[in-house]
């Protein structure tokens, strides 16, 4: 009886261990689940690389061939570089508009770059960088050069209309120097999110535009206003520049003018 009584006792005992094990298990699974909720954007030693994906060409310009890889390397605790380079090209412009057919592209190039020095702001900040607001110079660089091939249907002063065989080249270079202010954030240690919400800039351009063609003046003009609708007036900074031009055989110009930049990026740190 008296050995029945003890292996009872030790029965209970090992039970009331074994659940006070499991609710100690338990509360400590819950506060560390807790704890990694709370402290999400939390990191004691941040890593000093990030590598990156800009969509805003590809939105922008609604141009899936258009991208923008960057990397971001931390130089000491409050400061970073961080270099872009990708692909910029523009969408067909003239194909669906009246009075054009056959438009055909070619010789087509575009190339964007950016370079950026960045200071993590330490009074602002309660983590290291690269997380937090920072301030810092850059530079970038927009270049694109196309041609497009076409038939042009005119009027010829009278009641009929004649087809002209033409081709509309470009090139355009803005070469951009400035100041920014943003903001990156670290999520799940690994995730970030990069914002620059204030770039203004100084804007260096050169652009040059040729027409090869037998139209008349007033065909030319008609050619540039319909060129003009859809692809200039869509992007002030171009608008600037070409918004009193007109065709000639070969003109450029080039000039300085303000300018301004907008980021959007999401990348993986580490």
């Amino acid at each position: 009886m008296k050995n029945a009584l003890l292996a009872f006792a030790w029965a209970v005992a090992a039970h009331q261990s074994v659940a006070q094990d499991s609710t100690k298990t338990h509360k400590t699974f819950v506060g560390k689940s807790l704890h990694a909720i709370v402290h999400v954007f939390d990191k004691e030693e941040y890593g000093k690389n990030i590598i990156r994906y800009n969509p805003i060409p590809t939105v922008l310009f609604s141009e899936a061939r258009n991208f923008a890889l960057g990397y971001e390397r931390v130089l000491g605790k409050n400061q970073s570089i961080s270099i872009n380079l990708g692909q910029f090209y523009i969408p067909q412009l003239l194909g669906d508009k009246p009075g054009f057919l056959d438009v055909e592209k070619k010789n087509e190039t575009g190339l964007i770059a950016s370079l950026d020095y960045r200071f993590y702001i330490k009074k602002l900040n309660t983590r290291s960088a690269p997380n937090g607001v920072y301030i810092g110079p850059y530079y970038s660089l927009q270049y694109h050069k196309g041609t497009s091939t076409f038939s042009y249907v005119g009027n010829s002063g009278g009641t009929s209309t004649v087809n002209y065989d033409a081709s509309l080249s470009h090139e355009f270079m803005f070469n951009n120097v400035g100041f920014e202010i943003g903001y990156q954030f670290i999520f799940f240690k690994r995730i970030s999110l990069d914002l620059v919400f204030m770039g203004p800039s100084v804007s260096f351009y050169n652009i040059e535009l040729g027409l090869n063609s037998n139209l008349s003046s007033d065909q030319a003009k008609e050619l540039y206003e319909k060129y003009y609708d859809s692809f200039f007036s869509k992007y002030p900074i171009i608008e600037e520049v070409y918004k009193s031009g007109t065709f000639e055989k070969k003109g450029s110009t080039s000039g300085i003018m303000p300018n301004f930049r907008y980021l959007v990026q999401v990348g993986y740190h580490f």
